[in-house]
C-alpha cells in the first residue's frame, strides 16, 4: 500500500471491467478514495465491497454515459457530495467495420460515450475540482487517435477529438491548478473487442492478446501522480506514431497490407 494519493477522492468511469477495474485496484493500492461509475451495478457493488475489505473507502454510482440525461444526473449527485480530487475518464467503447456500413445511431451513441460524456462530466465537475488541493483530469484515449486505422474510423475520430479537447483544456485550466493528463493505450487484454459493435469485421480478439490491464493501470497511475502531459503505454505505440510522422505513406501501405486480408 502507498499513501501518495491518501485523502484524494477520485472518480473512475467505466470501472466495472477491463482497464477501469484495473485502475480502481491500482488507485486503491495508492491510498485513494474511490467513486466508481459504470452501467453494471452488480459488478460495481462486488468491486467496491472487495476494496472496502482491503481498507479503501469506495462508493459507486450506476449510470449509462451514452444517455445525456443520466450524465447530467450523475453530475448533480457528485456535486451534492461536495468533494472530488480527480477524474479518470476511462469509459469507452469500440465500433468495427467498413465506414459505409455503420448505422447512424451507433455512430452517435459512440460519440456520446467516448467524447460528449467526457465534456459534460468535466464541465459539470469543475466547481469541485477547483476546490481540490491538487486536482487532476486523466483521459484514456487510444493510440489510434494518433494513427487512425482502417475500419475503426469513427472510433479513431472519437479518440482524436479527446486529444484536441485535452490539449486545449490543459492550457485553459492551468491557472486553476488543474492538471490534464492524456494517455494512449494500445491493444489491451480486456473484453473491449468482444463488447464492441461490429459491422461484419473484427481486427483481433483483445481477450486473448495485448498488454495486461494491470500493467496499463500502473503506467496510467504513475502518469496521474506525476502530472505527466502524455503517456504512451508501450514503445511499439511510440514507434507507430514516430513512423507515421516521418513516413506516413509507408505506414499507409503497411497498414493496408496488414488489413487487406483481415
Amino acid at each position: 500500500m502507498s499513501d501518495e494519493l491518501r485523502g484524494q477522492r477520485i472518480l473512475i468511469t467505466g470501472a466495472s471491467m477491463g482497464i477501469g477495474e484495473a485502475l480502481a485496484r491500482e488507485f486503491a493500492a495508492r491510498g485513494a478514495e474511490l467513486l466508481l461509475v459504470a452501467r453494471s451495478e452488480g459488478k460495481l457493488r462486488a468491486l467496491c465491497e472487495e476494496l472496502r475489505r482491503m481498507g479503501t473507502p469506495c462508493e459507486y454510482l450506476v449510470a449509462d454515459l451514452t444517455k445525456p440525461e443520466q450524465v447530467a444526473s450523475l453530475v448533480e449527485k457528485i456535486l451534492a457530495q461536495g468533494r472530488l480530487g480527480g477524474v479518470l475518464h476511462n469509459a469507452g467503447a469500440g465500433l468495427y467495420g467498413a465506414f459505409e456500413r455503420y448505422a447512424e445511431a451507433d455512430v452517435r451513441e459512440l460519440f456520446e460515450l467516448n467524447f460528449f460524456s467526457v465534456l459534460a462530466l468535466t464541465r459539470g465537475l469543475l466547481p469541485l475540482l477547483k476546490k481540490s488541493p491538487r486536482p487532476t483530469l486523466l483521459l484514456v484515449s487510444s493510440i489510434v487517435s494518433w494513427r487512425a486505422i482502417a475500419r475503426l474510423s469513427v472510433y479513431s475520430a472519437s479518440k482524436s477529438a479527446l486529444n484536441g479537447f485535452a490539449e486545449a483544456l490543459r492550457v485553459e485550466l492551468k491557472p486553476d491548478g488543474i492538471r490534464v493528463v492524456n494517455t494512449y493505450p494500445g491493444r489491451t487484454r480486456t473484453p473491449f473487442s468482444a463488447n464492441a459493435k461490429s459491422f461484419g469485421w473484427r481486427p483481433f480478439s483483445t481477450e486473448r492478446s495485448g498488454t495486461p490491464p494491470e500493467q496499463v493501470a500502473r503506467k496510467l497511475a504513475r502518469a496521474y501522480v506525476g502530472g505527466k502531459r502524455d503517456e504512451f503505454v508501450s514503445w511499439s505505440n511510440r514507434l507507430l506514431v514516430w513512423g507515421n510522422f516521418f513516413f506516413p505513406k509507408l505506414i499507409d501501405w503497411g497498414l493496408g497490407k496488414y488489413f487487406q486480408n483481415k
